[in-house]
C-alpha cells in the first residue's frame, strides 16, 4: 500500500509498505479521508522530536474510513463495510482523570500517528485499545471526507465546553482559521447573542461572515480593545476564545474581555517560547477565568459526528482542496497557506494515479 511517512524535520516520503497485519483484538480500515491538522505541520518541521515518535511514522489522525477486516474479538459489534470515525487519543480507561470522564488527559495516553501509524495512508491497524476505549465511532453517513472533520470539531466542542458558552453570551473568536470557524459556528448552536471573530485574513473574515460571526474586523486596520468596547457597550466580551497560537493574545484578552469573563486558550503554542506576561490583578480584581483546551473525549466526538451528519455544522465549505499523498507531502513540508481553510488527503488517489502510470508504460 502507499503511506506518506515522517523520516526527520520536514522529511516526508511516500513509500510503498505492507497492508497491516492485525491480531483478533484489532480492525483493518481503509482510510478514506484524513483531513490535515494545524499540529501536523508543527510536528513534522519539529521531526516528531517533540512527542519522542519512532520514526518512520505515518502521520495523519482525522479519519474517516471503512472497516475491511474484523478481529475476532469483535465480530459481534463491528462489520466489513461500515464507516467509522476514530478518535485521536487512545486512553487507558483506568487511571484516575479517565474515571472521572477526561480521558483526553489520560495519564497514560497514547495518539494516533503518535504512538501508532495513522491515516494518511490506504490503510490503518485500530489497536486494541482504541476499541475497548470507545473511541472507534460508527457513522451512518457515506460523506466521508466531511465525517473525517468530526475529530477536530470535537476538539472546538471540548474548548466550547470548557469556556461555558451559553444563551445571551457574546463570544469573540479571534483567529479564523479551521478551529476558529468551529468555534463560531458552535456559539451560535450554543446561544451566543453576538459573535465577533478577528484575524489578519480578509478572506477569512469574510467566510467567517457568511458562516456565523456577527461582526468582522482586522486587528491592522482597528483596534481590538476599543473596537470591543465600542460593540459592548464598554463590558467587553463573556468569552474569548483565543484560536491562534500566538501566546501575547492571552494578555492582550484581558482587556477585552469582561468582568467575570473567560479566556479559552485553544490553540496551542510554539514549544520554542509559549510564555505570555499576565496582569494578574486584572485576573484576581476582576474575576477572569483563563482555561486550556487540548483535544476531546469520546463523548464529544459522538456529538461532532452528528452535529457534521445532520447538517448543523456546516463543513463543505470548508475543505479547500483535495489531495493524494504526493500532493499532501509537498504541502506539509511547504508548511501551512492562509488560502488553504482544511486540506482532505485521499490516499487511494496515489495508488490509483501509479496504476495509471503502470498502464500508461504497458500500453507504449
Amino acid at each position: 500500500m502507499k503511506a506518506l511517512r515522517l523520516y526527520g524535520p520536514k522529511d516526508m516520503r511516500v513509500d510503498d509498505i505492507p497492508v497491516p497485519e492485525i491480531n483478533d483484538n484489532e480492525l483493518l480500515i481503509k482510510i478514506d479521508s484524513c483531513t490535515i491538522c494545524g499540529s501536523d505541520f508543527r510536528n513534522i518541521s519539529a521531526g516528531g522530536s517533540a512527542h519522542g515518535m519512532d520514526l518512520p511514522r505515518v502521520m495523519g489522525h482525522e479519519i474517516a474510513s471503512t472497516i475491511v477486516k474484523v478481529g475476532e474479538s469483535w465480530k459481534d459489534e463491528f462489520e466489513v463495510g461500515e464507516h467509522i470515525v476514530v478518535a485521536a487519543v487512545s486512553p487507558c480507561g483506568k487511571c484516575e482523570l479517565c474515571l472521572e470522564g477526561y480521558e483526553n488527559q489520560c495519564l497514560d495516553k497514547q495518539a494516533t500517528a503518535y504512538n501508532y501509524d495513522g491515516g494518511f495512508a490506504e490503510y490503518m491497524r485500530v489497536p486494541e485499545r482504541s476499541i475497548r476505549s470507545g473511541n472507534v465511532l460508527k457513522v451512518s453517513s457515506d460523506k466521508l471526507q466531511q465525517v473525517a472533520l468530526s475529530e477536530p470539531l470535537s476538539c472546538a466542542i471540548n474548548g466550547q465546553e470548557i469556556a461555558e458558552v451559553k444563551l445571551g453570551d457574546s463570544v469573540l473568536v479571534v483567529g479564523c482559521g479551521p478551529m476558529g470557524l468551529f468555534h463560531i459556528q458552535l456559539a451560535r448552536l450554543n446561544g451566543a447573542k453576538q459573535i465577533i471573530a478577528s484575524d489578519f485574513d480578509k478572506n477569512r473574515l469574510e467566510i467567517a461572515k457568511k458562516h456565523g460571526a456577527d461582526i468582522v474586523f482586522s486587528p491592522q486596520e482597528e483596534d481590538p480593545a476599543e473596537k470591543i468596547k465600542e460593540l459592548t457597550g464598554g463590558l467587553g466580551v463573556n468569552v474569548v476564545v483565543v484560536a491562534v497560537p500566538v501566546p501575547g493574545i492571552v494578555s492582550d484578552a484581558l482587556q477585552w474581555v469582561r468582568r467575570r469573563g473567560r479566556i479559552n486558550v485553544f490553540g496551542g503554542m510554539p514549544k520554542q517560547k509559549p510564555e505570555a506576561t499576565l496582569d494578574l490583578n486584572v485576573i484576581h480584581y476582576n474575576e477572569i477565568t483563563i482555561t486550556g483546551t487540548s483535544d476531546s473525549t469520546a463523548r464529544q466526538l459522538r456529538i461532532a459526528a452528528d452535529l457534521i451528519t445532520t447538517g448543523r455544522i456546516k463543513t463543505d465549505f470548508m475543505i479547500s482542496k483535495v489531495v493524494d499523498l504526493e500532493e499532501a507531502r509537498d504541502i506539509l513540508v511547504a508548511g501551512p497557506q492562509p488560502e488553504h481553510i482544511k486540506i482532505v488527503v485521499k490516499p487511494e488517489l496515489s495508488s490509483k494515479a501509479s496504476k495509471d502510470k503502470e498502464d500508461a508504460a504497458y500500453v507504449k
